[in-house]
C-alpha cells in the first residue's frame, strides 16, 4: 500500500489491477508487440508514487499467475488451478477494495479502480458494485473482445514485419504461435477445440474472458459511474483505433454519466514514451524508461473529479 504523507488524514484511493499473465505488483513491463525497449517500465509502481504525491492511496498486489511455482515472486501463492478464471481475479480486486477501505488512512467512501490492458477490461464489471467505486480508469483498454484483439495483433504485425521487406515464409515463421493462437481461439469460439492451452490459458480461463470482453462496451456504456479510457499512439498491443471506437460508443445515446476517452502522443502499451515516431528509426535514448508524466495527469485529472479531496 502507498499512502501520501499526512499523519491523521483520510485520503482517497486507487486499486490498481495488472493485465495478462504474471504480473508482479509493480507490473514491470520491458516492452510492447514486436517491440523491446532496454528496460522495464515500473507501471504501477511509477503511477503509485505519482499518486501519492497528489494525495491518493493506492494497493497494488501480485497477480495469481505470478507466484513461486513459475518464479514470477516469492509470494507464497498456490499455482492456479485448472478451473481458475476471470471470477477469481474479480473477487480479488473486490478483496483488496474490501481492504483499502478498512484502512485508517483511507477515505472508504472514495475508491477508483485503475486498470490496466487485460485488467481494464475488468473495470465496466467492477462498476456495477456501485457501493464500492466511485469511478474506473480503463489503460490501454481493447474495445474489441480478447479473441478479435489477437487477430488484430497478428495482423498489423505480420503487416509491420512485411513492410520492412521481410519475405512472405519469415513473416509466417515469426509469427506462427500467434497465429495458432489466433486459430485456436476461433475453434475455442465455435466449440471445436480439443486442446488444454493457449498461449499459456487454459479453456476454460478463455471462455471466462471471452463472456467478459464480449459484454464490456455494453456494460461501460450503460454504467452510472464514471470511466476514463485512457491510451496512447504508440501502443501496438491495443492500436489506436480501439480507442476510437470506445469513443463512438460513448457519443451514441444519453448515458447516465459522461464518460472519458483520451488519446496521448508517443505513448505506448507500457504507457512510457518514445519519442521517435518512426518505428524504424528508434534508438535507445528515443525511450522512455517510467510512465509518461502525461498518463500520471491525466489519471489525477479524473480522479480529482470523482473522488477529489
Amino acid at each position: 500500500m502507498s499512502v501520501p504523507d499526512g499523519s491523521g488524514k483520510k485520503f482517497p484511493a486507487v486499486v490498481f489491477g495488472p493485465g495478462s499473465g504474471p504480473e508482479t505488483r509493480d507490473e514491470v513491463l520491458a516492452g510492447q508487440l514486436d517491440m523491446k525497449f532496454g528496460c522495464g517500465v515500473p507501471v504501477f509502481a511509477d503511477l503509485a508514487s505519482g499518486l501519492a504525491a497528489r494525495g491518493y492511496a493506492s494497493v497494488r498486489f501480485d497477480s495469481r499467475s505470478c507466484g513461486p511455482f513459475n518464479g514470477c515472486a516469492q509470494n507464497g501463492y498456490p499455482e492456479p488451478s485448472a478451473d481458475f478464471t476471470v471470477s477469481a481475479e474479480l473477487d480479488d480486486l473486490r478483496a483488496a477494495a474490501a481492504w483499502l477501505a478498512q484502512q485508517p488512512e483511507v477515505d472508504a467512501s472514495k475508491i477508483v479502480y485503475v486498470g490496466h490492458s487485460e485488467g481494464a477490461s475488468f473495470a465496466p464489471t467492477l462498476l456495477g458494485d456501485a457501493d464500492t467505486w466511485q469511478g474506473a480508469v480503463m489503460l490501454a483498454a481493447a474495445y474489441h473482445p480478447v479473441d478479435a484483439l489477437v487477430a488484430i495483433q497478428l495482423a498489423e504485425s505480420q503487416q509491420l514485419l512485411a513492410l520492412s521487406g521481410a519475405p512472405e515464409a519469415q513473416v509466417a515463421m515469426e509469427f506462427a504461435d500467434l497465429q495458432q493462437a489466433v486459430t485456436d481461439l476461433a475453434a475455442l469460439r465455435a466449440g471445436t477445440f480439443k486442446g488444454s492451452n493457449i498461449l499459456g490459458g487454459t479453456p476454460a480461463y478463455w471462455k471466462s474472458l471471452f463472456e467478459l470482453t464480449d459484454a464490456a462496451p455494453m456494460v461501460a456504456a450503460s454504467s452510472a459511474e464514471p470511466l476514463l479510457v485512457l491510451s496512447g499512439d504508440y501502443d501496438r498491443n491495443v492500436p489506436p483505433a480501439e480507442l476510437a471506437a470506445w469513443r463512438d460508443l460513448f457519443s451514441k445515446g444519453k448515458p447516465s454519466v459522461d464518460h472519458e476517452t483520451k488519446l496521448l502522443p508517443c505513448v505506448t502499451h507500457a504507457l512510457n514514451c518514445i519519442s521517435q515516431p518512426d518505428i524504424t528509426s528508434i534508438r535507445s535514448s528515443d525511450i522512455g524508461c517510467h510512465v509518461d508524466q502525461q498518463i500520471i495527469d491525466a489519471v489525477i485529472a479524473f480522479l480529482d473529479g470523482v473522488a477529489g479531496h
